[in-house]
């Protein structure tokens, strides 16, 4: 197979050769295939602002809820939580949740439960510290 491919450049090479940058195209048209044309969805704008439609809770190792860089436990943090999405000015939508690598899983859990029970969407982010 390899002898009849050197025979097939050796073979483009002297017909292109007048013209070098000739040459180049052919072979490359005969080496690389053909780009396959690909129809991507255009990207949705629906007008999310991370400032304005998250809210951000972190967990940390010692399971403690940190929102607004106060620490809570979960039933003083679900009052602060109501309290924040009903004044927003923007409807919150989602909610960040930074979990510590040491965080036990039932206080993200919670957290998730929560974002349920309210119509909101979770966002679920590791945190290595």
């Amino acid at each position: 197979m390899k002898k009849y491919f050197i025979i097939f450049v050796g073979l483009i090479l002297a017909a292109c050769a007048q013209d070098c940058s000739e040459c180049e195209q052919k072979l490359l048209a005969c080496s690389v295939p053909a780009p396959i044309p690909v129809d991507l969805p255009a990207p949705k704008s629906d007008g999310f602002e991370p400032d304005q439609t998250v809210i951000r809770e972190l967990v940390n190792a010692e399971d403690k809820y940190i929102f607004e860089e106060n620490e809570y436990t979960y039933d003083e943090l679900a009052e602060v939580l109501l309290k924040a999405i009903h004044a927003e000015e923007n409807s919150v939508e989602k909610i960040k949740i930074e979990g510590n690598r040491m965080a036990h899983y039932e206080a993200i859990f919670q957290l998730i439960e929560f974002a349920k029970e309210n119509d909101l969407s979770p966002i679920l982010v590791y945190d290595e510290e």
